[in-house]
């Protein structure tokens, strides 16, 4: 009986912990900002629409009091952003690329305006982390397919990453002595 036990013990162990570990990975993308009048003021209870170009699905939420709104788990693909509210101009955003657990942020100005007059905002986003403090990149499959990986080391990779360099593992820090 005791073999099964901690036989039992072990596997709980080993489980819960790759369990946790793979809680950091995510394959999910989202976006969040905030929404403004163009005297500063937040605008509470504004429908912002997030929509997946490739497939036509749709994702609405409304704003809080604070004016912040919130599209969590969403498939990285290429979406377009809608904001509107009665008595304000509709703003949407041009179409844009949503990477593997990136978090993207879109600050709306909404003008006073007719409820049928749209506001095509073309800027993109800035290639800045602005909602979490994490540093990642994604790869694309031209890069891949394109790069003389030397024995397909997929850890080469990691230098296209912005801020990347080679690490060192020599003993005599790349100095050859004869």
């Amino acid at each position: 009986m005791l073999p099964q036990g901690i036989a039992l013990l072990l596997f709980l162990t080993c489980y819960t912990t790759f369990a946790l570990r793979t809680l950091g990975q995510t394959s999910l993308a989202s976006v969040n900002g905030t929404v403004t009048d163009a005297a500063g003021v937040v605008v509470p209870g504004s429908t912002v629409v997030l929509v997946n170009s490739a497939t036509g699905a749709r994702r609405t939420v409304a704003t809080n009091a604070e004016g912040v709104y919130s599209v969590l788990d969403g498939s990285p693909g290429r979406y377009t952003l809608e904001v509107a509210k009665q008595g304000f101009a509709t703003y949407k955003q041009t179409e844009f690329t949503l990477l593997v657990n990136q978090t993207a942020t879109f600050n709306f100005t909404l003008s006073m305006g007719a409820t049928t007059q749209k506001v095509n905002v073309a800027a993109q986003s800035d290639r800045v982390e602005f909602s979490t403090a994490e540093l990642g990149t994604a790869i694309s499959e031209e890069q891949v397919n394109d790069l003389p990986l030397n024995g397909r080391n997929f850890t080469q990779l990691l230098t296209l990453a912005p801020g990347m360099s080679p690490a060192n593992v020599s003993q005599n820090g790349g100095r050859f002595w004869s």
